[in-house]
């Protein structure tokens, strides 16, 4: 038997269950579909900029590159995947090969550019560009997927764009976006995790949000190990909603079961392959192990010399204390261009440092009122404190591992190794943006700040790129 109270709150959650199925089942009629024409026109416009700056850029003038395109260039020449014994797959100092690793997305799409590129044309320097257009396209795609965020969460077209354009023309993603990398593929998977954990908050689970997260899990865990934090989360946000939903019989077991099937068998037919294969080739499943050994044989050659040097100057709270660390680390995140030589002048890092500054205090202001996170519906208010949550702690792993490998095996204080949080990081800054201008502009006017805002980040990106992203050609 149930009391008044109890009755009361089996009534007030079925209500709950009906209003968020109608609701959803709203929200997904009424999609506007110019929105989401606006977004993909943008995409591509902004692909258009990424492209041009891959065009300009000169062979190995970005970290990294030269070694990251000895595997797709392998793969296009001999139509196979590599082993990181091969010599055409090996760096020319420290025995270094990317071909021991199982994240071989990037290189894969990259060899599929390149013999796209060959039917047409055929130079060093035009399948060099084919080859970049792998960055393009996971740059395009993480700003697809960030714009699609922020518009699940704000409601507002204008904000969305505003987000769009202030990710895909923040410096660094631009550079990030132009050249042979995996930083950029990690940024994509995650923005993707972040997407389907955001639309989720507002829609029952279905089919197609099993899909996003999967796609999103596959480019992650085929793209860069410093993006594994967001499958974990993903993975933890799409089993806590499940069985909310299995306890209070939003879902039935068989539906559960077909979405985690879906999930799993998705990711494990993509990833698992890559895995199996690095533990028949070298015994070692993410090929770290066996990476590190080959430097080492290396090292007592009588051409060796030390490559990696971790930090020494004291523990995890002295690094992090550490100014040199901070700045490298931040400026690289906003623009350094080259082998983190060719630095902006300070006026720029000092605007995106403002930029970021009032858009988290912003943020969290809002956050700690609550309003972020609060719905009409409790079920959404729930979801969305929890997706909030395991967002952040996505973040925090990014810079866990980010900062364990800067300490203990090579310090490298560079942006593009946190850029798993880009997503996130970004959506914060944009829904900050706007309680900021609901507060201090009158509605009516507030498209237009969104215009000049927009026109201002386009125009930092350009003067940057005529400025100090052509001397790549001169240095």
């Amino acid at each position: 038997m149930y009391n008044g109270n109890g009755l009361r709150e089996m009534k007030g959650l079925e209500i709950m269950k009906e209003n968020l199925t109608a609701s959803l089942s709203r929200d997904s009629q009424k999609e506007n579909r110019s929105v989401l024409k606006a977004q993909i026109i943008l995409v591509l416009l902004i692909c258009c900029w990424f492209a041009f700056w891959a065009s300009e850029l000169p062979y190995n003038k970005a970290p990294d590159e030269m070694m990251r395109y000895l595997i797709p260039s392998y793969i296009y020449n001999h139509l196979s995947l590599p082993s990181g014994y091969d010599a055409e797959a090996i760096y020319v100092i420290g025995n270094w090969s990317y071909a021991f690793y199982p994240q071989m997305l990037g290189a894969i799409i990259s060899a599929f550019f390149m013999h796209v590129m060959n039917l047409f044309h055929s130079t060093p320097e035009t399948l060099l560009w084919a080859a970049r257009l792998t960055s393009v396209l996971f740059g395009g795609i993480t700003v697809f997927f960030t714009g699609r965020s922020i518009y699940k969460l704000s409601n507002n077209f204008g904000l969305s764009l505003l987000g769009m354009v202030f990710l895909g023309f923040l410096p660094q993603f631009t550079f990030l976006s132009c050249y042979v990398n995996n930083d950029v593929i990690a940024a994509a998977g995650a923005s993707i995790i972040v997407y389907a954990m955001i639309d989720t908050c507002f829609e029952a689970w279905s089919y197609k949000h099993s899909i996003y997260l999967s796609l999103g899990f596959i480019i992650c865990g085929l793209g860069y190990m410093n993006s594994y934090g967001f499958i974990l989360v993903g993975g933890l946000f799409f089993l806590i909603v499940n069985f909310f939903n299995l306890k209070h019989k939003i879902t039935d077991k068989k539906v559960f079961y077909k979405n985690f099937a879906l999930i799993f068998c998705l990711s494990a037919i993509a990833i698992f392959p890559f895995l199996i294969r690095n533990y028949l080739l070298y015994k070692d499943i993410f090929g770290m192990r066996v990476f590190r050994e080959e430097y080492l044989k290396w090292l007592d050659t009588k051409d060796g010399y030390v490559l990696q040097h971790p930090y020494e100057s004291g523990n995890l709270l002295a690094m992090l204390g550490d100014s040199h660390f901070r700045e490298y680390t931040l400026d690289s995140f906003i623009g350094l261009f080259g082998y983190m030589s060719i630095k902006l002048t300070d006026a720029y890092y000092t605007f995106y440092y403002w930029i970021f500054g009032l858009g988290i205090v912003a943020f969290i202001v809002q956050l700690v009122q609550g309003r972020f996170a609060k719905a009409k519906d409790a079920i959404v208010t729930s979801r969305k404190r929890m997706a909030f949550s395991l967002i952040a702690l996505g973040c925090l792993i990014t810079f866990g591992l980010h900062w364990y490998y800067a300490l203990k095996i090579d310090y490298q204080p560079q942006g593009r190794y946190i850029m798993a949080i880009i997503a996130p990081f970004m959506i914060m800054l944009t829904l900050g943006f706007e309680k900021m201008i609901d507060f201090l502009i009158q509605p009516d006017k507030k498209k237009y700040v969104y215009l000049i805002l927009i026109l201002v980040f386009i125009t930092i990106n350009v003067l940057i790129h005529n400025e100090y992203f052509l001397l790549s050609k001169t240095i």
